[in-house]
């Protein structure tokens, strides 16, 4: 598992050499500086030559050159940017959101004291050393960006998730396909790897781990098979890991016979935040095959903490039972589960991973990822009590099929890709209406990036057939559903194929320049280009 390591230089005369920060460069240094930053721009701000030094995880959001007060050379680069997670003062190699997330960060890129993403090792390095031009002034230089197993998965942030599953990606058997959860941040576990007082019937089957602000989750699977009573038995429990303590949530069992088995559904557990308490609800399928086909039973159980919901049905045709304590929970509950049901009956395995992208008090907006087949997304609007927001089934196919859905930085209203027609969603009265249309034969689009104004929206098409060049940037400045003023250029977005055109995202640097990253000469790397609006 990756971790977030500093290691400290030890001296025989029980002193720590702390070197100076340095912040000087050559015009041409701040340049690659600025290029580097700009492709990966996340950095951990860390002295590490020094005792007991927090470390900071920041996002940078504008870059500048400007003249240097120390040093021999002439330049050093400001950047600017969100504090997003902090060391944890204990040091226990953990990581923290701090109280107010949007923090602001401005400061000096220091060449040996500023950690930038490598790209050789996937690791984090002093900047100067990733870049080639300076390497004195460093302790023990090595550190690791933090992974999802030290971030409370209800407090995440998305775009470094996304930022880290790309650059760094997970361990390959949290991606294995026989997982029992397919959150990417539900980490697989070995039987070995558990915390001493956690214990399971039967023999181990599989496992996950994921963090919460209360500590570390664990749900297991186990089983135990008696051909000789003719029948197998299957056990899932959830525990929590609290420093040295360990607290069983809930478990539950189940049991086949004649010749049938219990099965988990792998893949299915979802982990929601459902009803907004700040506390991430388990939910799962498994089935109980008989030899007889026509007695075969399909379970969905959700857990609201320790305590469970079950909704019971045949596979064949699909009915279902709901367990009398929903009928002592919110009805979001019941609506959610009847949902997750539903959904599982039309595509016939739990091949999809839900994340709640936005709430308020009006509308719940749910991205559904799925994992088998061609992928992709697919998206659903619903009230705060899980019921389908859009009454107009053809208004609901256009948001679910979208390429893209982007939440307006005042979260007045949603920008929606639904490839050719680019709409906006009113969060607040429900309408949906057309902002444009791109060539219908597109074939791919960016996600949206938004300028600090919270008025530039800016995004790319891919289309090889129609346009000039392969990529189309369009730059929209919106006032809700009204367009004020759009403009469009023709620029070597990097691209690449994969079940579909998947296409790079730009970054506004200000309201008049936008970073875009494109292929190198050798088509091997990237390299950033920075555009003039006009």
């Amino acid at each position: 598992m990756q971790r977030f390591f500093f290691f400290l230089l030890l001296f025989s005369l029980t002193s720590t050499l702390v070197a100076d920060p340095l912040e000087d460069m050559t015009f041409e240094e701040a340049q690659q500086v600025v290029n580097h930053i700009l492709l990966d721009p996340y950095i951990l701000d860390y002295c590490d030559c020094c005792d007991d030094a927090a470390g900071y995880l920041i996002e940078i959001k504008e870059l500048s050159i400007e003249p240097a007060e120390f040093g021999h050379r002439p330049y050093r680069v400001r950047a600017k940017g969100v504090y997003l997670y902090q060391l944890s003062a204990n040091g226990d190699d953990t990581f923290q959101l701090l109280e107010t997330e949007q923090r602001g960060y401005d400061d000096i890129i220091w060449t040996n004291y500023t950690f930038t993403f490598d790209p050789s090792d996937r690791k984090a390095h002093p900047v100067g050393e990733v870049l080639g031009f300076r390497r004195e002034g460093n302790c023990n230089p090595d550190a690791q960006f933090p992974g999802p197993d030290q971030i409370s998965l209800d407090k995440i942030n998305r775009d470094y998730q996304q930022w880290y599953k790309t650059e760094i990606g997970y361990p390959s058997s949290e991606m294995d396909l026989g997982s029992i959860s397919a959150n990417p941040n539900a980490l697989a576990v070995a039987e070995n790897e558990l915390p001493r007082g956690i214990r399971f019937h039967g023999a181990f089957t599989n496992a996950v781990k994921w963090k919460e602000s209360n500590g570390l989750h664990y749900v297991i699977v186990s089983e135990v098979l008696d051909p000789e009573a003719d029948k197998n038995a299957m056990f899932v429990c959830h525990w929590l890991h609290q420093g040295r303590s360990t607290i069983l949530l809930w478990s539950i069992r189940d049991f086949a016979k004649s010749g049938g088995r219990v099965q988990f559904d792998d893949r299915s557990l979802q982990l929601l935040d459902i009803d907004a308490d700040q506390q991430l609800e388990t939910c799962f399928f498994y089935s109980i095959r008989e030899q007889d086909p026509t007695q075969n039973q399909l379970k969905l159980m959700l857990h609201d903490g320790a305590e469970k919901l079950a909704l019971r049905g045949n596979l064949t045709p699909g009915n279902a039972n709901f367990d009398p304590a929903f009928d002592n929970k919110p009805d979001l509950f019941r609506h959610f589960a009847d949902f997750q049901w539903q959904r599982y009956l039309k595509e016939g395995e739990a091949a999809w991973f839900d994340e709640i992208l936005f709430r308020n008090d009006q509308t719940v907006l749910v991205r559904q990822e799925y994992l088998f087949a061609s992928g992709g997304y697919s998206y659903q609007l619903f009230t705060p009590d899980f019921t389908p927001s859009l009454s107009d089934p053809k208004q609901q196919e256009l948001i679910s099929l979208a390429e893209e859905v982007s939440l307006f930085p005042d979260e007045s209203g949603l920008l929606i890709f639904s490839l050719p027609y680019i709409m906006y969603f009113d969060l607040r009265t429900g309408a949906l209406s057309e902002l444009m249309q791109v060539f219908p034969n597109s074939g791919g689009i960016s996600g949206a990036t938004w300028a600090a104004d919270g008025v530039k929206c800016a995004f790319v098409v891919f289309n090889p057939e129609d346009y000039p060049l392969a990529t189309r940037l369009f730059v929209l400045e919106l006032n809700g559903a009204e367009v004020i003023q759009k403009e469009k250029y023709d620029i070597p977005v990097q691209y690449y194929a994969a079940s579909v055109m998947v296409v790079s995202t730009v970054r506004f640097l200000d309201s008049n320049r936008i970073a875009y990253p494109v292929h190198a000469d050798d088509f091997q790397s990237t390299k950033q280009e920075i555009l003039m609006l006009e």
